[in-house]
């Protein structure tokens, strides 16, 4: 909230930069508008889609843990799911602005679409530092099958492959498509192969370092 007041006071002393983000950065030439439709997250001008489904989601994660260590897991994942697949037929922000009465500039991710990601990774992360389980554990087969994904994804992405237009929906970033979730997962596999030849008590700080502090570095680049 409060970068995205900081950016606001810049964007009404120098209007220069409300052209640089792509479009309006202040709703309907309103700052009252404006402030009120991003704290309903509604409002979300470029870079500012991100940070708002950081705070949905960091706010969701205590009941998601408290569920996982309930034993709930695969609720937990059958719910995100589901919520994904909702999330390929619609947005739920813009409904929410509408309800509101504010309208704003859209986001361009989709909130139910993206939460797989972070549910999957907090499941995978709960299962490996509460259970001892690394459920992506790569054997030759797997890193196999997702070498072939990560590499059929690049040359569709370069357009080296030709698909079907109703195949290229599924490459959907926006609501986060099969084929782009199944991309990540496949280049955990990998990275997961990778991390094997790393001596385990050297350890990554600086990946370590990274990933503590992914939130305020990100805001900082905005």
């Amino acid at each position: 909230i409060l970068s995205f007041l900081i950016l606001l006071a810049v964007v009404l002393a120098l209007p220069a930069y409300d052209r640089y983000f792509g479009h309006s950065f202040v709703d309907d030439r309103s700052v009252m508008k404006t402030v009120a439709g991003a704290l309903l997250l509604v409002h979300q001008p470029t870079y500012f889609d991100i940070l708002p489904m950081y705070i949905v989601f960091a706010l969701l994660t205590p009941v998601l843990l408290y569920a996982l260590d309930k034993g709930q897991g695969a609720w937990v994942l059958l719910g995100s799911v589901a919520l994904w697949v909702a999330g390929q037929l619609f947005d739920p922000v813009p409904a929410v602005a509408e309800a509101s009465g504010i309208s704003g500039s859209d986001g361009f991710f989709n909130l139910f679409g993206w939460q797989l990601l972070w549910v999957t990774g907090l499941y995978l992360g709960y299962a490996h530092k509460h259970q001892g389980r690394t459920d992506l554990a790569p054997s030759r087969a797997s890193v196999l099958i997702a070498a072939a994904i990560v590499v059929f994804c690049i040359l569709a992405r370069h357009g080296i492959v030709v698909l079907p237009a109703g195949i290229q929906f599924y490459f959907d970033k926006s609501d986060l498509g099969f084929f782009r979730f199944a991309n990540v997962i496949a280049q955990l596999v990998l990275l997961l192969a990778l991390l094997r030849l790393v001596d385990r008590h050297a350890g990554l700080p600086w990946f370590r370092f990274i990933g503590t502090y992914s939130l305020q570095v990100f805001t900082w680049h905005v």
